[in-house]
């Protein structure tokens, strides 16, 4: 009996068996269920698509955290105007001066013109000068200065070679001021003289360098743009007197320079008291007149005093010149070659 019983449970539980792996075989299998896999970001390197990147979680707030109010936008600056051209800057209480210049060569007048508002103050004992230069547009000159006195003065030229055109005393008061400048009529003058030779060109009153020209092979030289008046040709050996306008080409036949004029700037220096006065001219010396101004050079070089004879006011008389004490410090003035 055992032995059928145990054949018996074997068949039934083949049986079973047998059925379970065919229904497994048959079976579709389950969905697979897909892995979150977190990354960090990365820059896109094209290794992998955005989709593939998971967006990060907000970050929750509180409920009754308040949150910051928008920050409203900038308004727009507004564009400046367009300003004109402006007129030169004054200061509260100045003077501004417009000028109109009028001549018959103010159309033509070169770039080199200036025009300044010339003062001078007094002070007790010293002179203040102060000087305003204007901005010269066509035949008008525009600027500020102080109120009061003023010179109102063209010149041509550049550094110290400027030689005046025109000139005109004015009263100007605070605010607005208006005035006319007259420029004569310019005129040039042509010098005859050896080729090569360097002439200069003073004003007859002093020594101030107006212009240098030089003789060209035909020996020939000018200079230009000179108001009318009187001034002084100069080769450094010798001076002429001329008169602009002049009649046709001046040939250059100069005084030699034989003497020497003493311009006394101080009243208390060494020359005042040695007794010379602003004016005196130095002609000679022990009785000998001098034949050049070198001369006078060559007895300051010796260091030692000498007794000159000196021209003063149309009588001659005699001075000591003590020459060593006038080459060292100031001696309260100045020497100037002069035609005797």
């Amino acid at each position: 009996m055992q032995p059928l019983v145990l054949l018996a449970l074997g068949i039934v539980i083949g049986g079973v068996g047998g059925y379970a792996l065919a229904t497994a075989r048959n079976a579709s299998p389950p969905p697979a269920v897909p892995k979150t896999v977190h990354r960090p970001s990365l820059p896109d390197d094209g290794a992998s698509s955005p989709s593939e990147r998971p967006s990060p979680a907000p970050t929750p707030q509180p409920a009754d955290t308040p949150q910051p109010p928008a920050r409203p936008a900038p308004a727009p600056t507004p564009a400046e105007p367009v300003a004109a051209d402006p007129a030169p800057a004054v200061a509260p209480g100045e003077a501004q001066l417009v000028v109109t210049l009028i001549g018959p060569d103010v159309p033509r007048l070169p770039k080199s013109l200036h025009i300044v508002a010339r003062r001078e103050r007094i002070e007790g004992d010293a002179t203040y000068v102060s000087e305003r230069r204007l901005a010269v547009r066509g035949a008008r000159a525009t600027g500020a200065c102080e109120p009061g006195r003023q010179t109102i003065l063209a010149s041509l030229g550049s550094g110290f070679r400027k030689r005046i055109v025109a000139s005109t005393d004015v009263d100007t008061v605070a605010g607005p001021s208006e005035h006319v400048l007259a420029i004569p009529k310019l005129h040039a003058a042509t010098i005859i003289a050896t080729p090569g030779r360097l002439i200069t060109l003073m004003p007859a009153e002093d020594d101030d360098v107006i212009d240098e020209a030089a003789c060209d092979d035909s020996g020939q030289c000018s200079f230009e743009w000179l108001a009318p008046g009187r001034y002084r040709l100069s080769d450094q050996v010798g001076v002429m007197t001329i008169e602009v306008p002049t009649v046709g080409p001046v040939t250059f036949v100069p005084r030699p320079l034989n003497a020497v004029r003493i311009d006394v700037h101080d009243a208390n220096g060494k020359l005042a008291q040695a007794g010379f006065v602003d004016g005196d001219v130095i002609v000679g010396v022990a009785g000998r007149r001098f034949q050049s101004a070198q001369e006078f050079g060559a007895l300051l070089s010796t260091g030692r005093p000498a007794i000159v004879v000196v021209e003063r006011r149309g009588r001659e008389l005699s001075l000591t010149l003590q020459a060593g004490l006038i080459q060292t410090g100031d001696p309260g003035g100045a020497f100037r070659p002069v035609a005797h």
